[in-house]
């Protein structure tokens, strides 16, 4: 149990009775306690000290622990309160469990009494705050399967596009603006291997600097394509790892995924970002797909031409 953490508020206008809950029990076994004397000044303290549980005795100077107990509710501040009552005063206290108190002790107490109702009120606490780690756990493993649902479905949309095309320049130039819309990129392009020799060249882009853009039927050479096509897996790369590559001249960070027909790679998609932040890890898998989307497409604007 790692009670370090763990804080308590003592409002309590009796000093000996504080000092016993405080000083002499609490403090001892490790919980931060900080210790109030009337209601108006716990209220201003729970927001500075946040406390896990409250001991609240409800004969406080001025108001009462009751009022303490209404005044938050209505400010909606959920903390487990234990209330100290000393003998005849059973009617109050059933009103405080009305009211919300989850605990009681009656004065005189022992020590021993003290410790076995924070440890009560605190095993409540750990419990809600699991609950509450699951349910954000939860809306968080929600909210990334949405995502991977809407990406799934315009990926898809994407390749029941291109998968139409029949005109081979139409057609990169439709893969490449795919490939920058789903990874948010702010640039693209698309190498294919040429027919008389196995150097890549640039076919469809968008965005790239003019100065950089060269003829379809000459070799592209970023110093990062070859290695992709050579690997045959996808490439991410952004920051310092860039600097030594062609590619540093016009982007920080770069994604780059082969398009394989009959598992040999025949080209090169690549989308790139002007910030040296990495691509996300879950677009790897969309510009995947897109590129598995591509080899069918040119498999069949090859054949419609021929």
């Amino acid at each position: 149990m790692d009670i370090e953490q763990e804080r308590i508020l003592v409002v309590e206008g009796d000093h000996q009775i504080s000092d016993l809950i405080s000083r002499q029990t609490l403090k001892p076994l490790g919980y931060q306690v900080k210790v109030i004397h009337d209601a108006p000044s716990a209220l201003q303290e729970v927001k500075r000290f946040l406390p896990d549980i409250m001991i609240v005795n409800l004969n406080l100077p001025g108001l009462s622990g009751k009022d303490l107990l209404v005044a938050l509710s209505s400010q909606r501040i959920n903390i487990p309160v234990i209330i100290i009552a000393r003998e005849g005063m059973e009617k109050n206290v059933i009103q405080a469990f009305r009211l919300g108190a989850i605990d009681y002790l009656g004065w005189p107490i022992r020590e021993a009494e003290i410790v076995s109702a924070v440890e009560r009120a605190l095993v409540q606490v750990r419990e809600q705050r699991e609950r509450e780690i699951r349910i954000r756990n939860l809306e968080k493993s929600t909210k990334e399967l949405q995502v991977q649902v809407h990406d799934l479905s315009i990926i898809e949309g994407i390749g029941k596009t291109i998968t139409s095309i029949t005109d081979r320049q139409d057609l990169v130039e439709k893969i490449v603006e795919g490939a920058i819309f789903i990874t948010d990129a702010d640039k693209g392009w698309l190498l294919l291997r040429g027919d008389e020799d196995s150097s890549y060249k640039l076919y469809a882009q968008k965005y790239l600097p003019k100065s950089i853009i060269i003829r379809k039927d000459t070799p592209w050479d970023d110093g990062i394509s070859s290695l992709v096509a050579a690997s045959g897996d996808t490439l991410s790369i952004h920051g310092s790892s860039l600097k030594l590559l062609k590619i540093s001249q016009f982007c920080r960070s770069a994604l780059l995924t082969p398009i394989k027909i009959n598992n040999e790679p025949v080209g090169i998609i690549a989308v790139a970002k002007d910030a040296p932040t990495a691509f996300e890890a879950s677009k790897r898998p969309l510009i995947e797909a897109l590129a598995g989307f591509s080899s069918i497409a040119l498999l069949n604007s090859e054949r419609f031409e021929n």
